[in-house]
């Protein structure tokens, strides 16, 4: 498995990264931990939020303070978080190996 992403292009692997943690965002904030008991949240509200938050441009569709639990606030600042900071990219782990460690391994094959 390992290999067959190696292979990849760099631009598709950073695409599909992205796509992922957009995408586990949503889902983990239509969890029921992450949503108020008075409030309800659509898939697409959801998924506009993690986007947002991932590409850090502070656009909303709900009030988070008013929609999401303190698990859901969590989980937007942490998405923030992984779309503002590349200090944190190097401690997300890819299949079991540092993701630092397979860019550099996809950069110096390609040359």
């Amino acid at each position: 498995m390992l290999a067959k992403i190696k292979k990849q292009p760099p631009g598709r692997l950073i695409a599909i990264g992205f796509a992922l943690v957009i995408l586990i965002g949503a889902l983990l904030l239509m969890l029921p931990v992450s949503v108020r008991n008075d409030a309800k949240v659509h898939f697409i509200d959801a998924l506009f939020t993690s986007t947002s938050a991932v590409c850090v441009t502070g656009l909303i569709s709900i009030d988070v303070a008013d929609h999401f639990t303190f698990f859901g606030q969590v989980v937007v600042a942490a998405l923030i978080q992984i779309g503002a900071s590349e200090d944190s990219v190097p401690d997300m782990d890819f299949f079991g190996d540092d993701i630092v460690e397979i860019f550099i391994n996809i950069f110096t094959e390609s040359r």
